[in-house]
């Protein structure tokens, strides 16, 4: 019997004095998207914030963008998902992200889809971030941005 009470008073220090970890949710906030129509030739820029408790926000940013032309729907351009991972941020519990895109090929910026369609194409971004613990923001969403057929 006493045996037993040892047992029990064993395990419940090892369960209290174990840290819990990973279990605050980071944010995000969707700061500027510019331009909010853009051709072939312009530089497409999206500024983000993020904040997390945990310092551990070092995992995967998802960007998915929705065309919402009724030309579009049921096509497999209607949702396209982006991932990108982020670098680590070590002792913050604050910082920012930038997307810089172009839809011309160059080595200085990642290309980005044409229109799928001849037609200029009116989509909306969302944006979730993810951290090391496998916790995911809340989605964000921007307005709606046209991408011009050019």
């Amino acid at each position: 019997m006493p045996l037993r009470y040892f047992f029990i008073l064993f395990m419940l220090v090892v369960i209290g004095s174990c840290k819990k970890t990973g279990t605050a949710k980071p944010g995000l906030k969707l700061i500027s998207i510019s331009p909010t129509e853009y051709s072939r030739n312009d530089l497409f820029q999206i500024d983000l914030q993020f904040t997390n408790g945990d310092n551990d926000v070092n995992d995967t940013l998802y960007m998915l963008r929705h065309v919402l032309n009724l030309n579009q729907q049921g096509l497999s351009t209607e949702f396209t998902v982006d991932s990108f991972p982020i670098p680590t941020y070590p002792g913050t519990h604050k910082g920012d992200l930038q997307l810089n895109f172009i839809r011309q090929l160059t080595g200085t910026y990642t290309y980005y889809y044409d229109p799928a369609t001849n037609q200029n194409d009116t989509a909306v971004f969302s944006f979730v971030i993810k951290n090391s613990h496998g916790l995911a923001s809340d989605t964000v969403r921007s307005g709606q941005i046209v991408i011009l057929a050019d």
